[in-house]
């Protein structure tokens, strides 16, 4: 528990222009997991997968015993376009990365949904926030 409030605060030092948080976290535990197991089998189905990526898709989830999805959550501002606001997301993600790695022997992985084979179809949305980027922790 300490171990997973720490890294959620090392996002707060992300560099963030304007002060918009253009982020928001989904920490996925236990029966979680099995629950995002199976959005991103129903995404794999919706892309039409092969066999051995829909039973992949099902067990991603469950590679670690904690996932933390980050969103990237722009919004309409003159002084701070949308590529800043992403990029403030990413360095969110990538200094909770640092901060798992700096409390020692912790496997993570930084997986990028936008683009991959598990992007989530729209109606899937609504059951985790939207397109994410997540770590395994």
């Amino acid at each position: 528990l300490e171990q997973l409030s720490i890294i959620k605060q090392a996002a707060l030092l992300a560099p963030d222009h304007g002060a918009l948080t253009p982020w928001q976290f989904i920490v996925v535990q236990n029966e979680g997991r099995d629950r995002l197991g199976e959005i991103f089998y129903r995404s794999a189905c919706h892309h039409q997968l092969d066999e051995r990526n829909l039973e992949r898709a099902k067990t991603l989830a469950l590679r670690a015993p904690v996932v933390i999805i980050c969103v990237a959550k722009c919004v309409d501002n003159a002084k701070v376009p949308r590529i800043e606001q992403v990029q403030s997301a990413g360095c969110a993600v990538f200094a909770m990365q640092q901060a798992a790695f700096a409390q020692g022997p912790a496997g993570y992985t930084w997986c990028a949904s936008e683009g991959e084979s598990f992007t989530l179809p729209a109606k899937s949305h609504v059951a985790y926030g939207a397109n994410g980027y997540y770590i395994y922790l």
